[in-house]
């Protein structure tokens, strides 16, 4: 009953749910997959125990079908747990996840198998390993379930990182879908004698074909992830942050929100951006309401630029809205939505000619000093300028100080969003940084350790 040409097309199968793993892997190496070596382990010994179940089964040691087809499935369950597990440690390109739907489609996938092994024991003959017969039903159709939801999982990471064949993926999960929902109602009936050897046999080598089909599909998505797809030979840099810059793609002018949790490093990467710009022939101005104006000067020389001859270029323009004692900064402003907006017109027509990137650090002082409205008012009409001036707009905001709603006003005054996190790793605080959106632009949405 089981040939080579049924069998090569399920170890294919499962070899495709390991070789998805280790694309993504080295695809998106920035993204840990905790425990990869054990799950990754233990997929491969699943693989090992289904081809060892099925060497015994053609050398005659297992003797019994129904045996036969509870350890088959129950190897090939080990290989797809592991897999999906190893998928879902990509949560941030997934989307968002609702975890309340597990446990009931968990038991959904119990209970149909359960149910139609019920209502076949009813119309067909006895058997002897009714136990068995059941927990072969639920392995069984727990694997194509599974194996549905996995490429589901693979679609959903496709469309993340701007991959349009995504739609491949998901007709994978629609097929293996398919393959489950006829696993149960013909094996069900050929277990209890309802239908005929011959029927079982059809069935198996169309299980075969069908599940290569959706394989295949699978294969065709992943093969088309980065790090089988030529990347070009020049990207211009933008602001030093290579995942930034990859998904911003050059864009010029640009407005960016830059938000994320206190220590989370929206200076330091505000500071990058400034230096990267500044070495790169670019003006510069720099509003600092968090740090006085020679914190920022002395952030610069960590990236070895030194503000003092591009001040005096007129390519540098560092506004002090922290007054530091005993000092009086050329450039000063008061944090008052009207002054904020005059100095703003001033920087851009003051500095030198060219490209003009400016960077206010942050605008979450300003709206904590004169609220909330006025602040997202205030933002609003700094975009549009900036805009209209044709220079790029870097605002750096610490969401968890605001309401969600808030937030959301924020960044819609913005045309895209970079999101900084901190991360417990080793037992070390981790910053780490991603695109949330970029108008006009599909990002990954991809997380990456923060390097300065």
């Amino acid at each position: 009953m089981v040939t080579y040409l049924i069998l090569i097309p399920h170890i294919f199968i499962l070899t495709s749910i390991i070789t998805i793993l280790i694309i993504l892997r080295l695809s998106l190496p920035k993204l840990s997959i905790e425990g990869y070596r054990w799950i990754t382990g233990m997929m491969v010994a699943g693989l090992a125990g289904y081809i060892s179940v099925n060497a015994l089964y053609l050398t005659g040691f297992i003797g019994d079908f129904i045996e036969y087809l509870y350890y088959s499935y129950l190897t090939r369950v080990l290989v797809v747990l592991n897999g999906i597990i190893g998928l879902l440690s990509y949560p941030r390109l997934m989307g968002r996840l609702k975890p309340r739907l597990i446990p009931p489609l968990f038991i959904l996938s119990i209970a149909i198998p359960v149910s139609v092994t019920t209502a076949y024991s009813y119309i067909g003959a006895h058997i002897t390993y009714s136990l068995l017969t059941i927990q072969t039903m639920i392995f069984g159709f727990v694997f194509w379930i599974y194996m549905g939801y996995l490429y589901g999982i693979v679609g959903r990471i496709s469309e993340a990182v701007g991959l349009r064949p995504a739609a491949l993926a998901y007709g994978g999960a629609i097929v293996f879908t398919g393959v489950g929902a006829l696993y149960l109602n013909v094996t069900g009936s050929y277990l209890y004698g309802i239908a005929s050897l011959s029927v079982y046999e059809s069935y198996l080598g169309l299980e075969a074909l069908m599940a290569f089909i959706g394989s295949l599909m699978g294969y065709i998505v992943v093969l088309r992830f980065p790090i089988f797809r030529q990347t070009p030979k020049h990207k211009e840099v933008v602001t030093g942050m290579e995942g930034i810059d990859r998904e911003i793609s050059g864009r010029y002018p640009l407005s960016m929100l830059v938000m994320g949790p206190p220590g989370s490093g929206r200076t330091s990467l505000l500071t990058k951006l400034a230096a990267t710009r500044l070495k790169a022939g670019d003006s510069v101005g720099f509003f600092a309401f968090d740090d006085v104006a020679d914190h920022i000067r002395e952030l610069l020389t960590e990236f070895d630029v030194y503000a003092a001859s591009y001040e005096t270029d007129g390519r540098l323009i560092i506004v002090s809205g922290l007054p530091a004692p005993g000092k009086v900064e050329r450039y000063s402003v008061k944090i008052e939505p009207q002054d904020v907006s005059i100095m703003f017109s001033q920087v851009m027509t003051t500095l030198k000619s060219g490209r003009k990137w400016i960077i206010i650090d942050s605008i979450t002082t300003i709206m904590d000093e004169v609220g909330s409205s006025l602040g997202v008012k205030l933002l609003r009409t700094l975009a549009a300028k900036a805009k209209v001036a044709g220079a790029s707009l870097w605002v750096s905001y610490n969401h968890t100080a605001f309401p969600p709603q808030t937030t959301a006003l924020v960044q819609d005054c913005m045309e895209g969003v970079v999101e900084l996190a901190l991360q417990e790793r080793r037992g070390k605080l981790e910053r780490l940084y991603r695109a949330v959106y970029v108008e006009g632009v599909k990002v990954s949405g991809e997380w990456i350790y923060f390097k300065t």
